[in-house]
This record gives structure tokens, sequence and C-alpha cells, in this order.
């Protein structure tokens, strides 16, 4: 029985002890994901529009979703946020999209940061930048570009 109450025992604390270094690493895990820039930009999040909103508040922009973007572009997602007053947009690319314009614009992006906007005068280019299938674009004409891909491009 000795045995038995041994065993028992030796079993409720493995457990225990699991949890508690679950526990731990998700805690370590979370103060690894948003550090500080050296000018006291609060860097990390989740790589997602909603992640990327996230930040950008957390920071001290203020913002509001202006609407849903046109799928134009290729992107499986979108949307366009007026950040402290100035419009931005943020779009979600699937990098193994077989759809035309968006196998051309992740290439574009990719070599020359510019995304190509399909319209009936003819195709423009706008700066973009990409971070793992998340886009922006309109920060190139922001006060505050330099923060805004600092923060964008420190998402994981």
């Amino acid at each position: 029985m000795i045995g038995c109450a041994n065993k028992a025992s030796a079993n409720n604390t493995a457990p225990n002890e699991t949890v508690t270094n679950e526990a731990a690493a998700e805690k370590a895990a979370a103060e690894k994901a948003t550090e500080e820039s050296k000018d006291g930009v609060i860097l990390g999040g989740e790589l997602s529009i909603d992640g990327f909103v996230k930040a950008l508040k957390e920071n001290g922009f203020r913002l509001s979703k202006v609407g849903k973007m046109s799928d134009m572009t290729g992107s499986v997602d979108g949307y366009k946020y007026n950040v402290n007053g100035i419009g931005i947009e943020i779009y979600k690319f699937d990098l193994n999209s077989k759809l035309p314009i968006a196998v051309k614009n992740i290439k574009s992006i990719q070599e020359s940061d510019k995304m190509i906007l399909p319209l009936q005068a003819g195709d423009t280019e706008v700066p973009a930048k990409m971070n793992n299938g998340l886009v922006i674009v309109g920060y190139d004409t922001h006060k505050d570009k330099d923060k805004i891909l600092e923060i964008f491009m420190s998402l994981k």
C-alpha cells in the first residue's frame, strides 16, 4: 500500500509541476512578445489586422475603423483605419494564393515595396510594406510613419 500511496502522490505532484512550468513559460512568452524599443515604442503583438490595431492603441494612437477594403488587390481581408486622423490601410494576403493579382502584388511588395492597385485608368503603384502576409499601405504620408512601421514590423 505504501507503494500505491507513493505512486499516487507522485502522479499528483507531476501535473502540478507541469501546470506551473506551462504558466511560467506562457508568462515569459508574453513578456518577450511585448518589448520596448529604445525610443519607448511598445513592440510585439499578434501578427494579424486586429493585433496591429491593438498594438497601435497600446502605443497611444487613436484609431477609428473607416471600413472594409475591396479585394481588388488579391488580399483575403483588408480594412482602412484613421490613425490619429490619417488613413492607413491594412491587408491580409494568403502567401500561397494562386489568384493572379495576389501573386503579382505579393511579388511586387516583396521585391520593391509597392502594391499594385488595378484602376480603370490603369495600374497604380503605392508604397507598401509586408510582414509575413500582412500588408500596410498609406503609412508613407503619416507624420508618425517611422513609429507605425516599427510597430508593424515587430508583430509576430
